[in-house]
């Protein structure tokens, strides 16, 4: 086993027996590099007087005076550019809550343990932890609308893609374009840093607009490319005005390309808030040929006629409903819900964020239709996409090979 001597750990719980334990055997896994504290608030203390954080935090949330919870919150206060592991006895909804929470405060949480520790659920967050790699730090940067008009003007907003495969053969439907900003002085920044600033100072459809060239542009040297499907992210504020999207179509049919490359997703909680102008412009693109889905299902109050109504063909499970589903809990029974909710739409079902082959297998075996997720590959430069193709076909064979093992 590669020997991790340079990462720094903090275990951070009010009981002794658990710390040294877990101390104990983090050693085991090759982490010697361990600092055990019984008071959360030193922890800070600790922080603000070194420079540098360490590499993962391990956190019980049952703690007196400081608990878990404010620590989460004042690590996101911070800065904390490390990964996250929660440890608790607390039931699975306060854990689940606890995690959702970390990444409210853009903490990286990398998992969550139950007390008592099982040995191979942490060999499998460490592994986890390690593949991850270096973990990306999110700059809280304010920038200005001269910022984002000046990127836009610059064309420093590019396209990543994901790709959506299919769960019964693996065949590559197509990609998902997610956009990043390649800012001259922070390097990458991600999406949930500037959108809501696009959004707020009236730009959003200037930067959509920019997405969807960039994806045409993008898939001009892409092999095979009239199989796949583009889908593109749309904001409810572009869908109020009716004019944007028959810009759009033109942009598209200007390139020769057909409605049927494309997939625009819409975030559930927008699309179900207000329903008249978005009903008529979604059924418009559906009536031209344009694919529909309603993204990250399951984030927002979800309103069943709604579902009904909107003329979408796809429902993209969220991220957080996926994970582990194969283990039980309220994950599974919220998939299976889901699962039912779009065979009755005729809808089909897309898991985002798997990540774990076991996870995988239980989708595929109950039918779920599509799946995204590191498992299949991370966001990547249009100029990897054309390696990717070629080396998926063996991904997923061994994928497969995996699953009957």
């Amino acid at each position: 086993m590669k020997n991790d001597s340079g990462k720094k750990v903090y275990i951070v719980d009010d009981d002794l027996f658990s710390l040294k334990l877990m101390a104990s055997l983090l050693v085991r896994h090759d982490f010697p590099v361990v600092e055990i504290y019984q008071d959360a608030k030193l922890v800070l203390d600790v922080l603000a007087a070194e420079d540098g954080f360490p590499d993962l935090v391990f956190l019980d949330l049952n703690m007196p005076g400081m608990d878990g919870l404010e620590m989460i919150r004042r690590l996101g206060e911070c800065g904390y550019s490390g990964g996250l592991i929660l440890v608790s006895g607390q039931s699975e909804r306060i854990i689940n809550s606890s995690a959702e929470l970390s990444r409210v405060h853009q903490v990286n949480i990398i998992g969550t343990l139950k007390k008592p520790v099982n040995t191979d659920a942490l060999s499998k967050l460490l592994g986890k932890f390690k593949s991850h790699g270096e973990v990306v730090v999110k700059r809280e940067c304010h920038y200005s609308v001269d910022d984002i008009i000046s990127a836009l003007e610059h064309k420093q907003f590019i396209n990543y893609y994901q790709p959506k495969v299919s769960m019964k053969d693996g065949t590559v439907k197509g990609f998902e374009a997610l956009v990043r900003w390649a800012h001259p002085e922070h390097g990458l920044v991600y999406p949930d840093q500037f959108i809501y600033l696009v959004e707020r100072y009236g730009y959003i459809d200037d930067l959509t607009k920019l997405v969807v060239k960039n994806a045409i542009d993008d898939f001009k040297v892409i092999g095979g490319r009239d199989k796949l499907q583009l889908s593109i992210n749309l904001s409810m504020l572009s869908l109020i005005n009716p004019g944007f999207m028959d810009e759009v179509c033109r942009i598209i049919d200007a390139e020769g390309m057909s409605p049927h490359h494309f997939l625009f997703e819409i975030t559930e909680g927008k699309v179900l808030d207000d329903k008249r102008q978005p009903l008529e412009i979604l059924t418009r693109l559906r009536l031209r040929g344009f694919g529909l889905a309603i993204d990250d299902f399951g984030t927002a109050y979800s309103n069943l006629d709604s579902l009904n109504d909107f003329p979408f063909e796809e429902l993209k499970l969220d991220r957080k409903f996926v994970h582990n589903v194969s283990q039980g809990g309220v994950n599974l029974e919220f998939y299976n819900a889901t699962l039912s909710l779009a065979r009755r739409y005729a809808m089909n079902i897309v898991a985002e964020g798997v990540e774990h082959h076991e996870d995988w297998l239980f989708l595929k075996n109950t039918g779920c239709d599509f799946a995204q997720g590191y498992l299949i590959a991370r966001p990547m430069p249009m100029n990897d996409i054309n390696s990717w193709l070629m080396q998926w076909k063996e991904q997923f064979s061994i994928i497969s090979l995996k699953q009957r093992g």
